[in-house]
């Protein structure tokens, strides 16, 4: 006796696992975007002989972070230092203490990283309000002139932040948009790219309240009138050097150093003094 296949219910059944399998595949890659595991750099600014103080703030969002507060107690301003992904404030510690010479530090966790609280990451978005916190916990210290300067992730979350008391940017390798990212991190994936990006957006917007399309570095600088200073790494695989450059046609103001031979985190080692005197200038001529 023949067995009657019903091929309808089969592939609805298909299709009903498959979908099933890809909300959960989409849900794990997302979490695991959103809530890395937490890094602790060894050491501290007292491994560079810098005294520092630990400090904690708070955000608007009720979400405690904490930092490294590094005096200098010939100066009145101060630079904020924001940290890449998924690293610590630590992990940039190497690259800013040449600031410290000649300005007050603080660098400090994002949420969900390092010491800080908070449970999500999300590519610069709410990391603002991170930035937001900083500067008001440094304007309760009396200090008026602040420059900000970021790194990766960092980087993207400086040029995205419009906060009014920031008088000066300096930042290194950001990323105009984090879905190009994830984009170009999920190249190996062939077809399914874009459909996985997509879906860990649609979880992005359920969890964390946005979509990662409209995070634009390059909309957000279009009309700023704060000095803004880029250094890019023309051999940079991670964040290619082409997101600066969209973020410098958004406003033909802001300077683009690139660094022919330098990787991701390598613009301030082979950028050398070049590196540390733009910098340096920067924030002279705009926190004084």
């Amino acid at each position: 006796m023949a067995v009657q296949v019903n091929w309808g219910a089969l592939l609805l059944r298909v299709l009903l696992y498959c979908s099933i399998t890809a909300v959960i595949f989409s849900f794990a890659f997302f979490y695991l975007y959103s809530h890395p595991s937490r890094y602790h750099s060894p050491g501290n600014p007292a491994s560079l002989n810098l005294q520092f103080e630990e400090v904690s703030f708070e955000t608007s969002d009720k979400v405690p972070l904490k930092g490294w507060f590094i005096k200098n107690e010939t100066s009145d301003a101060v630079v904020i230092a924001l940290h890449g992904y998924p690293m610590d404030k630590g992990n940039i510690l190497g690259m800013v203490s040449f600031l410290a010479a000649d300005f007050n530090l603080l660098l400090f966790d994002f949420r969900a990283m390092g010491e800080s609280g908070g449970f999500f990451s999300t590519a610069g978005k709410k990391e603002q309000l991170d930035v937001d916190g900083a500067v008001a916990y440094l304007k309760a210290r009396g200090f008026k002139k602040i420059g900000l300067y970021g790194f990766s992730m960092g980087a993207a979350t400086a040029l995205l932040s419009k906060n009014p008391d920031i008088k000066a940017k300096a930042v290194d390798s950001p990323y105009e948009n984090q879905a190009e990212i994830l984009h170009s991190a999920f190249a190996g994936f062939g077809l399914l790219k874009k459909p996985l990006v997509f879906s860990m957006n649609v979880w992005n917007i359920l969890l964390s309240g946005f979509s990662i399309y409209g995070l634009s570095a390059a909309e957000s600088v279009k009309d700023s009138k704060t000095p803004t200073l880029i250094f890019h790494g023309g051999k940079d695989f991670t964040v290619p050097s082409g997101h600066s450059a969209k973020i410098k046609a958004a406003n033909p103001a802001i300077r683009l150093i690139l660094i022919p031979e330098a990787d991701h985190g390598e613009a301030s080692f082979y950028g050398g003094v070049e590196y540390e005197k733009e910098i340096g200038e920067l924030f002279k001529k705009n926190l004084k």
